[in-house]
């Protein structure tokens, strides 16, 4: 089963990368271009879930976590500058692994657009707050961090959304508001998503001071009443 996955992950790799290299033949939009990277790295990701066969009880899992994730971004619809969406997808990789992060983080953003709107940000989005769920279950799984431990879950939030997660959604903006990227060009757009981007860490950091701890044991105890294992 490990081998087929592995042939499959490599077949899709294969087949968005030259998808990717017939767009800069043929100098297509780097809008096009930027959606095929994003596809590059998400598809092996989702089909190395698939391939994990979850049960029922993972997937409902998955998606009550999605939806509280969903819920925390609609609720602060009206404050923009406020999301503490990354602290509830860097939950679910800490209680969960970084499958389910991942998961839970791609299918977040891609719901949630229907709401606030889809565009080619959605996959930059789906990537980046995958990303989240995807370290968050690392560090968990290596015993590097322990969710549950306010202060250490509060500086890896902080950090994360600061640092990669930021950038990640920075860079959307970059394929789909820039035509031809220059770094004169590219820089103060960056530059531009700093204060965002701080909003969103000190929001994602005070969010899991908050409710990490809390929210972690009663997962705990799920998992062990219903037998679940990813």
């Amino acid at each position: 089963m490990r081998k087929k996955s592995l042939i499959i992950d490599i077949v899709c790799i294969v087949i968005v990368l030259g998808l990717m290299v017939i767009s800069l033949k043929f100098k297509v939009h780097y809008l096009l271009t930027g959606s095929i990277m994003v596809l590059t790295a998400m598809l092996p990701l989702f089909v190395g879930f698939e391939n994990k066969r979850p049960g029922a009880r993972e997937l409902v899992v998955i998606a009550i976590m999605s939806a509280l994730t969903i819920a925390s971004r609609l609720i602060f619809m009206a404050t923009p500058m406020v999301k503490p969406v990354i602290a509830f997808i860097m939950i679910a990789g800490f209680a969960f692994g970084s499958s389910t992060g991942f998961m839970v983080g791609a299918l977040s953003a891609l719901v949630s657009n229907f709401f606030f709107s889809q565009g080619p940000w959605t996959l930059w989005q789906m990537l980046g707050w995958g990303v989240a769920g995807i370290i968050a279950g690392l560090l968990s799984k290596a015993k590097l961090i322990d969710g549950t431990k306010r202060i250490p879950a509060t500086i890896l939030g902080f950090v994360i959304t600061l640092v990669i997660v930021g950038p990640i959604l920075d860079t959307s903006s970059v394929f789909w508001m820039i035509s031809n990227p220059t770094l004169k060009k590219v820089i103060p757009l960056y530059l531009a998503g700093v204060v965002p981007n701080l909003s969103m860490a000190i929001s994602t950091a005070v969010t899991l001071f908050i409710l990490s701890g809390p929210i972690l044991k009663k997962l705990a105890r799920v998992k062990i009443k219903y037998a679940i294992n990813f």
